[in-house]
């Protein structure tokens, strides 16, 4: 029993604690928490759990799968704290679980088209030089695509890749192009899950206009030191942790550092046998339990690429990312958590082939802070509260790469904005069929001084040519916009084992990235909305039914989608974005549209898990300007550069006993959009190309099969692991873009397919852990 119940009267409270293994004293991650016969949660790594419960008398079960379960009846009428302890059950089981989440999560949560993946099917996917990946793993997932190797980010539900949100621990990301867009910046040995939200995102995220994607960071051990070393044929790896103050505040540090030119020195072309590329990371979190009401988080991420081709280019990137949490308790049922965070990317180009030899670089970093308060009362769990977001641009600058260039220092300043929202968010389940979720979000955005902003002829093109003057502002608000974003999700049970759910939301994108090359690149421009540059808007629609079968041991999901979007961002044709201190005579904007079905269907338990997923998806831009120079395809309705019709995706993972399994992944695309040289004219003996339309025709579509092997328990009494895997097994020539050059003495331009990877790459990775309370034990 919790409390007096003569002097409380609230309707819920929360109750925490830890659960651990009787015998070992090992916390216990991934446990369930039932409540009342509803699965309501499970423990994080830690062990420790965070739920709110009902006023009064509730049963509460714990389960786990290599546990007997533990059942308690309690009486709660304040905040209550329970220490669990399960036994180990005395049987070798036959299955794993391929998610820590609930298996019924499909089918009760309220709000659809929402992933989550955990840490431990991250790192059973195949990966691309034998490190799991949280992109790469996102690529698997219905609704979700790339345009292919090499390149950073994902595309979602038809959106371009500078629409989704990307959080860490609710911190903004403003880069995840990392290893030449190969890997993300985020260590999987720190990591412990993520969520998708593709549309129907929560009211208190915001700032872009497709998608959601929350990477949580684990936290350090707070009872033991563990240490873990990776060396791999490409990358190599070391993470500790353990308590600073035994179950008070601990430490988690971990850094991974690239060994992959190895692999460039086999390729054929002389010229990528003399390129370089090299690339890192660290990850730092500090967790302090102030007392049993108050956790503050602390993290800490750099990372630090370069790439050279050659003697002919290069680029080289960098971010940084510092966030501080503070979680308070207030009563039972009313809590604060408040945020601030910093970041910073900066990155250069330079050519080195020619006399001028330039270095190109630019920059940009954020403040944000934000604070929400959650109260429960009843059957409804309220969120509100605020954010604020402050974009500062560093100048775009060119000059000297090194000592024998010609090349004069020139400065190009950029533009600043700060983005301002208030949000609420209820969620409400009056009955046990029905759920709601519903959200208001109102954002302000103020483009700030000092600046100067170009003024253009009216009934006139905005071209350089018709620019008229030049009006200079302080420091304040220049341009201000605003608007009005309602969330709306609504989850109607069929039967305990099917959901109907809907979806509906509007959101606001007030900063974007400037790229005319068809993938995302090191050097993309991060451009605030402006007197001429219109925030994005999107209206996102979805409906779904969702499936569990055979009491939960199979998953099934259909979905649709539909999303419509104004003054989305396209270029004019051979925009130039480089030190332009007027990028809006190169910008034009109008619409968009997406739509598409997703199915899937997931195995949870057994020997053999995973899931296949199949999207049809398309994606256009219609660019209708009031002047045939700000128009593209006529006016008329064209691909997206990241338009892929069929997307299809298999992941199985098969358990080998005792430690050990074999993992499989098989990819397919349709081929994305581009345009090319479809005809010649021939005017006075010169041969004039003539091009198609904006995106008429696909390159070759895209197929790849991966396959990996992990070995436990390589070495007798160790913790360890060797992990052998081949991606591309088949060694397929997957095109990433076909392109036109002159071949020898011909007139003509001839067109060239190019592979980033264009053979099989195989890995090799050995892992090994010390965990501190084993170490103990073996002393004694």
């Amino acid at each position: 029993m919790f409390g007096d119940s003569t002097f409380n009267k609230q309707s819920s409270y929360i109750l925490t604690g830890s659960v651990i293994n009787a015998t070992t004293k090992n916390p216990i991650p991934g446990a369930h928490l039932h409540i009342d016969g509803l699965l309501r949660g499970s423990t994080d790594e830690n062990g420790k759990f965070f739920v709110m419960v009902k006023r009064g008398e509730s049963r509460i079960v714990f389960r786990h799968i290599s546990m007997q379960p533990r059942q308690y009846k309690i009486l709660l009428f304040e905040l209550g704290v329970l220490s669990v302890e399960m036994a180990e059950k005395v049987f070798q089981l036959d299955e794993i679980v391929i998610s820590s989440d609930m298996i019924d999560k499909n089918v009760q949560e309220t709000i659809g088209g929402t992933e989550t993946m955990s840490a431990s099917v991250i790192k059973s996917l195949p990966a691309l030089i034998g490190e799991p990946d949280v992109i790469k793993s996102l690529q698997m997932l219905p609704g979700v695509s790339s345009v292919g190797e090499g390149s950073s980010g994902v595309n979602v539900r038809g959106g371009r890749t500078d629409q989704n949100l990307m959080l860490m621990n609710d911190a903004i990301v403003l880069s995840t192009n990392h290893a030449m867009g190969f890997l993300s910046p985020f260590n999987s040995d720190a990591l412990e899950n993520f969520v998708l939200y593709k549309g129907n995102v929560p009211s208190y995220y915001g700032g872009r206009s497709a998608s959601t994607l929350n990477i949580q960071m684990r936290q350090g051990d707070f009872d033991s030191w563990n240490f873990q070393l990776s060396a791999g044929s490409s990358v190599s790896k070391i993470l500790v942790e353990g308590p600073i103050l035994k179950d008070k505040l601990s430490i988690l540090v971990g850094g991974r550092i690239s060994n992959t030119n190895w692999l460039l020195r086999k390729v054929d072309d002389e010229n990528v046998r003399s390129s370089k590329v090299y690339f890192y990371d660290t990850y730092s979190r500090i967790s302090a339990k102030l007392n049993s009401k108050n956790f503050l988080d602390l993290h800490f991420m750099t990372t630090g690429d370069s790439f050279r081709f050659s003697d002919q280019f290069g680029y080289s990137w960098s971010t940084l990312l510092t966030s501080a949490t503070m979680k308070n308790l207030i009563t039972g049922n009313f809590s604060i958590t408040t945020l601030f965070a910093y970041g910073q990317l900066s990155n250069s180009y330079y050519d080195i082939s020619t006399q001028e030899s330039p270095e190109i670089s630019n920059s940009i970093g954020y403040k944000q802070l934000k604070t929400s308060f959650l109260f429960t009362h009843n059957e409804n769990s309220l969120t509100a509260g605020a954010e604020v977001v402050q974009y500062n641009s560093s100048p775009e600058t060119i000059g000297p790469y090194q000592s024998t260039s010609t090349i004069v220092e020139r400065q190009i300043y950029k533009d600043k904005g700060r983005e301002l929202a208030f949000f609420v968010s209820d969620d409400w389940a009056p009955i046990s069929w029905l759920s709601f979720s519903a959200g208001l979000r109102y954002s302000f955005y103020d483009q700030l001084g000092p600046d100067s902003v170009f003024t253009y002829a009216q009934s006139q093109p905005r071209t350089i040519s018709h620019m008229e003057d030049t009006l200079l502002y302080g420091k304040g608000p220049i341009q201000h916009y605003y608007g009005l974003e309602p969330r709306l999700s609504i989850r109607v049970n069929i039967n305990r084992s099917q959901s109907i759910k809907m979806g509906y939301s509007k959101m606001f994108q007030y900063l974007h990235t400037l790229s005319n090359t068809t993938a995302p690149t090191p050097i993309d421009l991060w451009q605030v909305s402006t007197t001429h540059i219109a925030p994005q808007q999107s209206e996102n629609f979805s409906l779904g039914y969702f499936k569990n079968l055979k009491k939960d041991l199979w998953s099934l999901s259909i979905e649709g989608f539909y999303r419509i979007s104004t003054d989305q961002i396209e270029y004019k044709d051979f925009a130039d974005l480089t030190m332009n201190a007027h990028l809006e005579t190169e910008l034009l904007q109008g619409k968009g549209k997406a739509y598409g079905m997703e199915f899937q269907i997931k195995k949870n338990r057994g020997r053999l898990t995973g899931w296949l997923a199949y999207t049809y998806s398309r994606s256009f831009s219609k660019i209708d300007g009031e002047f045939k120079e700000e128009r593209i395809n006529q006016g008329e309705w064209f691909p997206s550069n990241h338009d892929k019709p069929h997307v299809a995706s298999l992941v199985l993972n098969r358990k080998l006993y005792p430690r050990s399994s074999f993992n499989l992944n098989v990819a397919y695309s349709t081929g994305r959009p581009l345009s090319i040289i479809d005809s010649y004219y021939d005017v006075n003996g010169a041969v004039i190309p003539n091009y198609s339309s904006r995106n008429e025709y696909r390159i070759p579509n895209y197929f790849r099969i991966d396959v990996s092997f992990e070995i436990g328990s390589v070495l007798k009494k160790v913790d360890d692991t060797l992990t052998l895997g081949i991606y591309n097994l088949l060694g397929r020539h997957n095109a990433y873009s076909v392109y036109f050059q002159r071949y020898a003495d011909r007139t003509k331009l001839v067109p060239y397919q190019l592979s980033i990877l264009a053979s099989a790459l195989p890995s090799v990775t050995y892992s090994i852990r010390f965990n501190g309370k084993k170490d103990e034990k073996k002393d004694q």
